[in-house]
């Protein structure tokens, strides 16, 4: 049920401010590959995978933000890249909600990002993303290294 309820919140919330013509997504799983120790503090772990959707800036019709979203079992969290993809580092402002409800926004960096193949267009099939995300689904000092494995949704 709690699941259900932040898919329900979270579908409202990501589709807010969508555009009118169907975004390019590339969706798939996220696998932390290192954390640190305010990570661990905070419930996430080495290991932990989380379902993703990764919609890249100037491809089709995205526009010119870059959107990521990470859906745990128990919260959520959306990153937005304003005017630019992921190229090696920069900051990201995001909107976290947890499982019971609330909604907050904070900001991070992303650090270390390799995009597998470097340059792609909307009629790529699969798409890898690795980088270094520093406060993680809105917890203070936890920086995680993830690997994504994309895989280009048809609809």
């Amino acid at each position: 049920m709690k699941r259900f309820f932040i898919s329900a919140i979270a579908l409202v919330m990501f589709s807010f401010g969508a555009h009118a013509q169907q975004a390019t997504v590339w969706q798939g799983t996220m696998m932390i590959g290192s954390v640190t120790p305010e990570c661990v503090a905070a419930g996430i772990r080495r290991g932990d995978r989380f379902f993703s959707v990764f919609r890249p800036a100037n491809i089709g019709t995205n526009g010119t933000e870059t959107r990521v979203t990470i859906n745990g079992s128990r919260a959520m969290a959306r990153m937005v890249i304003a005017g630019q993809n992921f190229v090696n580092n920069g900051t990201y402002t995001g909107t976290h909600l947890s499982s019971r409800g609330g909604q907050t926004s904070y900001t991070g960096a992303f650090e270390n990002v390799l995009v597998i193949p470097a340059t792609f267009n909307e009629n790529r099939i699969y798409v890898q993303v690795n980088a270094r995300y520093t406060n993680f689904f809105n917890n203070t000092g936890c920086t995680v290294f993830v690997r994504t494995a994309y895989i280009k949704r048809p609809d």
